[in-house]
């Protein structure tokens, strides 16, 4: 299921730089490494927890995958204009488990200590199905620049959105667990975003800034930068010519069918008549 939906270009527009200094939402200021450069993502050798390690909801391969799927769906859909630089999401486990460690507190609040990945988090929903997938989504990003948008003032709260549409994101891992409340879901993104004095994204072509680490364009949108050499979309060939035509029209008799040279010949002269009156006998004696 596609989440379809009119997203007002007048908001959205703003989203592509509302992380530039002038929301309302001003974002966090971005740590650094230990050299001076970005902080990295740490991946650890923990089990997998999606089977039954914590008492979580044990996503299968399918559910997974769509959560993946729909969070691509609107980083190639639900921007107001084409995103140069928008790279395609990956599932990462170990930000999987960093979700489930949350979730198994039951308490609605972030824990994206040091900004090492952003971060959405949804609670009170009795299901978790593809449905659900769709409501997060519907939730995290239509919903509220929808909101956004009929403030009509330019103060916007679009932290949830950008998360979910930070271009520079390429893992995504989630994690849901039934709480007394419903399912606490959180889903970690991977590099974070919603820094202050960045673009979500920047508006132009799709696929034509891609970085260097991901610089094909994904096959199922072609809108999305992918490391993936194979996903690069081409198109469906073509005929180089039209179809051969005729050089010249069916061929026609050169002339008409031949006719008499001379009418139908008639008698030249009439029917022989006697030239003498026919004998009279002559009297007797």
């Amino acid at each position: 299921m596609k989440i379809a939906t009119t997203l007002s270009v007048i908001a959205l527009a703003q989203l592509a730089q509302v992380y530039a200094g002038e929301s309302s939402y001003g974002g966090h200021s971005k740590p650094s490494g230990p050299d001076g450069g970005p902080a990295t993502h740490d991946v650890d050798s923990r089990p997998n927890v999606h089977n039954g390690g914590v008492n979580l909801f044990p996503y299968t391969a399918e559910l997974r995958d769509y959560i993946v799927q729909q969070h691509n769906y609107a980083r190639a859909k639900l921007v107001p204009t084409e995103a140069a630089n928008m790279r395609e999401l990956k599932w990462d486990e170990s930000l999987a488990i960093e979700a489930s460690e949350l979730v198994n507190t039951c308490v609605f609040e972030h824990d994206t200590e040091n900004y090492a990945y952003g971060q959405n988090l949804m609670y009170g929903l009795n299901t978790l199905d593809k449905a659900t997938v769709d409501s997060w989504i519907k939730g995290w990003v239509v919903e509220e620049i929808s909101d956004a948008d009929r403030n009509g003032n330019g103060k916007m709260d679009l932290d949830h959105a950008s998360a979910v549409l930070w271009a520079n994101s390429y893992l995504v891992g989630c994690a849901s667990k039934l709480c007394p409340n419903g399912y606490l879901t959180a889903c970690n993104y991977y590099t974070p975003g919603n820094w202050q004095g960045e673009n979500t994204y920047i508006p132009g072509k799709s696929c034509s800034k891609c970085p260097t680490q991901a610089p094909y364009c994904d096959a199922t949108y072609g809108k999305l930068c992918t490391a993936d050499k194979g996903d690069t979309p081409t198109p469906a060939p073509q005929p180089t010519t039209a179809a051969p035509k005729p050089t010249t029209a069916a061929p026609q008799p050169t002339t008409a069918a031949p006719k008499p040279t001379t009418a139908a010949p008639q008698p030249t002269t009439a029917a022989p008549q006697p030239t003498t009156a026919a004998p009279k006998p002559t009297p007797a004696p």
